[in-house]
């Protein structure tokens, strides 16, 4: 068996860089965290937590982010080491 976790801390790097990326997305589309959530059907809450690195997104919704903010999966990750 091997001896490696698949869940990283959330103060990683790699969260770190794609939380300031999903910062950044709804800014430069210029949306509040109230605007996203609606377009999201989500809550204001919701999109905090996120934005603070409290919650992560599981795949689908990091998806409902892509579409809704217009990015590509390539292009969101673009600059990101994996």
């Amino acid at each position: 068996m091997l001896n490696c976790s698949l869940r990283k801390p959330l103060d990683s790097k790699i969260h770190s860089d794609i939380r300031n990326k999903i910062i950044s997305l709804p800014k430069k589309n210029h949306f509040s965290q109230i605007e996203l959530a609606r377009k999201l059907s989500a809550t204001q809450s919701y999109i905090s937590k996120v934005e603070s690195g409290q919650r992560r997104l599981d795949i689908a919704e990091l998806n409902d982010y892509f579409k809704t903010l217009e990015c590509s999966i390539l292009k969101f990750f673009e600059g990101i080491k994996l």
